[in-house]
């Protein structure tokens, strides 16, 4: 493999070069990872079950009985959002809490994300985002 070095003349990357450059990007997301679920108590942890597997969306609450909550009120940095399907958790997905809230008001404006009522005796207020427009 071949890259430019800085006099516009090509290098050769061997490839532990590579390796070393994946290795350390690979620490980093460890380290990351790490950090989320040993150093930060500012975890939410929010549960999708059996619907999204027929329907492909997730709610995200951002009001309950008039009030605000869900997402608009959590002092969380990350949420983790884990989809069960018939009892079991199928996958789960790590949002930065300050991104997730920001693609979701751009999916908003967008018209992607819809506001609905739902959750129990549909008494909460969110938005109904299709899974792959947050995981693309």
């Amino acid at each position: 493999m071949n890259k430019f070095n800085n006099d516009n003349k090509y290098d050769i990357i061997l490839p532990m070069d590579k390796f070393k450059k994946d290795l350390i990007f690979g620490q980093k997301s460890e380290q990351y990872i790490y950090d989320i679920f040993s150093n930060d108590p500012r975890i939410e942890v929010k549960t999708e079950r059996n619907q999204w597997k027929h329907t492909g969306n997730i709610f995200v609450e951002y009001e309950c009985r008039g009030k605000p909550s869900g997402i608009k009120v959590s002092e969380a940095k990350t949420w983790i959002i884990c989809f069960y399907y018939n009892g079991l958790i199928e996958h789960s997905i790590i949002f930065n809490l300050h991104w997730l809230k920001h693609i979701l008001r751009e999916l908003y404006v967008k018209g992607v994300a819809k506001k609905i009522n739902g959750g129990d005796d549909n008494l909460s207020k969110g938005l109904l985002i299709p899974i792959k427009e947050i995981v693309k």
